[in-house]
């Protein structure tokens, strides 16, 4: 996660590596920081690694807590004028206390990007590492986000960080949370085509083709959802790219109401429909004991 005070720079930072990637950000709708691709970072002890990049666009205090309690890894930007160092060390205090006490074998990665450095009275690195009380154990680089100068080898470096705790909680054989258990038995392999009634699905034209390819794919069930999506709710991440989300709320004993539910969540997206990803899809689908709703992204 790129973590920060607002207007830091954390919205250059993430454009930058996505420039930099050659990533589509798949919408804006929510704000221009919002990057919600997962990346593929080649391979490590034989296992495939794929990452997510988010900046903050920004969140309210209990999403951005949430977010920092999930990251392997963060990296904090920092404006590096001088009237604005305790204005970063107070939001620092604050990240350092979301990602909670320090596991000295597997500690979420921490970088700090004293950006802005191309500006008139920008505090250098070291000096900012010494005013925001930094100890040797957290890195200090200087940044131009705009011009994407270090931002790609900052991005590197939580990548290396995040796979490095990953693989000592998977050597301590620690259990890394993926789901809240009573959701856990819905998701072993998400909607199946067939389990849609017809007129139960939006877009109407493009609903089933969308669902057949995320079918087309194994699902993975996340620790936790998007920022964007309900805190309550399931994450599936389907191998071909689409996200699949459900929730309790949407789960629902006739198939009269769980239309009725899917109608609700289409007529909230119609105002932004211009702007949603082209993949944006509902549809009702049978449950184990009545019916759920699906949304795929």
């Amino acid at each position: 996660m790129l973590d920060g005070p607002i207007e830091g720079g954390k919205t250059a930072s993430v454009a930058a590596v996505v420039r930099a990637l050659d990533l589509l950000r798949r919408s804006t709708s929510l704000g221009p920081a919002y990057v919600w691709e997962d990346i593929p970072g080649g391979h490590t002890d034989e296992c495939l690694v794929r990452c997510e990049i988010f900046g903050d666009a920004p969140l309210d205090a209990g999403s951005r807590r949430r977010v920092l309690e999930s990251a392997d890894a963060v990296i904090f930007v920092a404006d590096s004028h001088p009237l604005l160092v305790e204005d970063n060390r107070h939001f620092l205090e604050g990240t350092r206390a979301a990602l909670g006490p320090s596991d000295p074998c597997a500690p979420v990665g921490l970088l700090v990007l004293a950006n802005k450095q191309d500006r008139p009275r920008a505090v250098p690195p070291p000096v900012l590492a010494l005013r925001l009380g930094i100890g040797t154990g957290t890195p200090v680089v200087g940044a131009v986000a705009t011009e994407g100068e270090t931002v790609l080898p900052a991005f590197r470096f939580a990548v290396n960080a995040a796979v490095s705790r990953l693989r000592h909680l998977l050597i301590r054989g620690v259990e890394i949370p993926v789901v809240d258990a009573g959701e856990s038995d819905l998701t072993a392999s998400g909607p199946a085509l067939e389990s849609v009634p017809g007129g139960a699905a939006w877009p109407k034209e493009t609903a089933r083709q969308i669902l057949e390819r995320a079918c087309a794919g194994s699902f993975r069930a996340a620790r936790r959802p998007r920022v964007w999506m309900f805190p309550d709710a399931t994450e599936l991440r389907s191998t071909t790219g689409l996200l699949l989300h459900s929730r309790p709320a949407w789960r629902l004993p006739s198939l009269q109401d769980a239309r009725v539910e899917l109608a609700r969540q289409v007529r909230s997206w119609l105002p932004w429909r211009d702007v949603l990803p082209e993949e944006r899809c509902a549809m009702v689908a049978a449950d184990a004991d009545g019916w759920r709703v699906w949304v795929i992204s």
